[in-house]
């Protein structure tokens, strides 16, 4: 039993300190959309994503001055936002081991407070 519990301390340990395992979180609705980066999201994502944002709501996001660690997840953010009907910001951050959610969401719907916020994502 003394043996077991030095071994179940260093599991911890070492599962505590290893990095997020957080994904991408991305809604395209009618009257919703919404984008949560971590740290995980790679280049091939955020092409993926503004190809559809432009596509289907005419949403420009830029992220050319992003840096991305050598296996292609993000490292800094920089991410600007740009709706058609005027809304528009810029997200900055560190997301070396951050275990945040960076980005934005538009909410179309009359009642919507906030209807645009960008930024730390809960």
């Amino acid at each position: 039993m003394k043996k077991i519990i030095p071994l179940l301390m260093i599991c911890l340990a070492v599962t505590a300190c290893s990095g997020s395992q957080k994904k991408t979180l991305f809604v395209l609705q009618n009257d919703f959309v919404s984008l949560k980066i971590s740290t995980n999201t790679s280049k091939k994502e955020l092409i993926a994503i503004a190809s559809k944002l432009q596509e289907i709501k005419g949403i420009t996001i830029n992220f050319e001055k992003t840096i991305f660690n050598s296996d292609g997840t993000i490292e800094q953010l920089e991410l600007k936002i740009k709706c058609p009907d005027g809304f528009a910001a810029t997200v900055q951050a560190d997301l070396y081991m951050s275990d945040d959610y960076y980005g934005f969401f538009r909410d179309y719907r009359p009642e919507s407070n906030p209807p645009f916020r960008c930024g730390l994502m809960e």
